[in-house]
């Protein structure tokens, strides 16, 4: 995919034959502090408490979640996705446990107001000395669009770009047939410079269209300057509008995209 044609242009939004998606990698609970071990249940449900309200105040219809515990003896010993989903009202969750070991559990999860169908979660194959990655997808049926799509939930490697690599072809090898339109969030721990080819291979892999690329305002992980966290998705779809939301819920900055079938 040539890269002219990877920047889209933002057009005024209108939700009537739209979707609104957001991702956000939500840190374990503990927003933008440097661990959780140590953080108490009630700092940690306040924080969750906080992501609620801005999953309330911007009504997405769908969105993924990385970092996302179940019950965990690091984090409060109580499942994150199920509380978010409760405080923010989302009626339907996927989640995926990448990580199952000595009583901690956590992966990727997808929260949706629509009705979702085959849920799956993959465990990328596994790398020495850290703890594995992955991601979970469903297929989503809406009104408002023609066909079902099929929605991802994505986390991968942040130390070599070789394991993410390797990754995104196992992602390519799952969904080259699919037949559906696919919409993949995630935190992909890397960006669109050409030194990091990971995302130009996978836009390229699966045909897929990105906002705005080149736009270094966009940054996700302030720690850093860098835009780690990426909504991409099929031809057959365009986006609406897409923001990077201020709010600092974690250490990553949520994703925000509306979509429609182009």
């Amino acid at each position: 995919m040539k890269d002219k044609e990877s920047i889209i242009n933002e057009i005024p939004s209108s939700k009537k034959n739209s979707l609104v998606f957001m991702s956000l990698n939500i840190a374990h609970g503990r927003k933008n502090t440097l661990q959780q071990f140590l953080r108490r249940k009630r700092y940690i449900k306040r924080n969750l408490d906080e992501i609620a309200s801005l999953l309330k105040r911007e009504n997405p219809d769908i969105i993924a979640l990385q970092e996302a515990d179940a019950e965990s003896i690091w984090s409060g010993h109580f499942d994150h996705v199920k509380y978010i989903a409760h405080k923010a009202g989302f009626d339907h969750i996927m989640q995926g446990g990448h990580v199952k070991r000595n009583f901690i559990s956590y992966g990727t999860a997808i929260l949706s107001n629509i009705t979702i169908t085959r849920p799956r979660t993959f465990k990328f194959y596994k790398t020495i000395f850290r703890m594995p990655k992955g991601f979970v997808i469903c297929t989503v049926k809406c009104p408002k669009f023609q066909n079902e799509i099929d929605v991802v939930s994505l986390h991968l490697d942040p130390f070599r770009k070789a394991v993410r690599m390797k990754q995104i072809k196992e992602l390519v090898k799952l969904l080259e047939d699919d037949t559906n339109p696919i919409v993949i969030m995630g935190d992909f721990n890397c960006d669109w410079k050409y030194s990091e080819s990971t995302l130009h291979k996978l836009v390229e892999l699966l045909d897929l269209r990105i906002y705005k690329p080149f736009d270094e305002s966009l940054i996700t992980f302030p720690a850093n300057g860098k835009r780690y966290d990426w909504i991409l998705i099929s031809q057959e779809l365009e986006f609406v509008s897409h923001k990077i939301l201020k709010d600092h819920v974690s250490d990553h900055l949520a994703v925000f995209a509306e979509i429609k079938w182009r």
